[in-house]
């Protein structure tokens, strides 16, 4: 991303930075240096965020109004992003609606007569699980007297589970381990080649650390290539319009 000098500009660095953004996904968007996802927080700042680090934080199944850490660790020219979430998900609950019977009204003389005349019919029993009424609303979502932006901007979405911190984890830690794999016998076909050819190569376990990293990022972009291939062709699917976002 290009660098900013608006005070109200997030850049992230080794140190983590805990945030509350104010929307579950960012904003795509476009400038000279590629794509990116604006993301505005909490407390009236903003960053822009690379498709790498949306992807975490999608993955992390991350809702508004979160506590996220975000730290960012370069190595050489790779750079790897430490996403963690501090709050669990919030699930909303409906107001318990207390049932009442209904009270029979009095009938006028006549009737009672026609009525007891008439063949006896047992009654259906009442379902003491119904309830008369439906709530008027939810607890956690009636409106307020002077509703505010940043109050609207924390509404949760608990239709969609998130995965648990832990599972997400061990995703990423199989995903790093693959790559870790993938560049030892890389290392080791191009060595034995080397030697073949007469010129012996010797590699450190820190060019196995930069061909991983650099496997890992290179297979990120893919996946991020491949969802916005994904998302344009829904837009061009539905008219041009960006249905896919939710």
């Amino acid at each position: 991303m290009r660098k900013a000098s608006n005070p109200n500009y997030i850049k992230f660095g080794k140190d983590e930075l805990i945030l509350q953004f104010t929307h579950d996904r960012g904003d795509l968007r476009s400038n000279d240096f590629g794509e990116f996802f604006l993301r505005e927080t909490m407390d009236g700042r903003f960053t822009c965020a690379s498709p790498d680090l949306e992807r975490r934080l999608v993955d992390l199944g991350y809702t508004a109004n979160q506590r996220v850490g975000i730290t960012q660790e370069r190595h050489n020219r790779a750079v790897i992003w430490r996403v963690r979430l501090i709050d669990p998900p919030v699930v909303m609950t409906p107001r318990p609606v207390e049932t009442r019977p209904v009270e029979a009204t009095p009938a006028a003389a006549p009737a009672a007569r026609a009525v007891a005349a008439a063949p006896r019919v047992a009654p259906i029993p009442e379902n003491k699980y119904a309830s008369t009424a439906p709530p008027a609303a939810w607890p956690e979502v009636e409106p307020a007297a002077t509703p505010k932006p940043a109050a609207r901007a924390a509404e949760v979405h608990s239709t969609m589970p998130a995965p648990t911190v832990a599972a997400a984890l061990d995703r990423l830690c199989d995903d790093m381990e693959q790559c870790l794999l993938k560049a030892v016998d890389m290392m080791c076909r191009s060595q034995k080649r080397a030697v073949e050819q007469g010129c012996a190569i010797n590699f450190l376990g820190s060019d196995v650390q930069d061909l991983a990293s650099t496997i890992y990022i290179q297979l990120g972009k893919q996946a991020n290539i491949n969802l916005m291939n994904r998302n344009d062709d829904l837009r061009r699917a539905n008219g041009g319009s960006d249905a896919w976002r939710h």
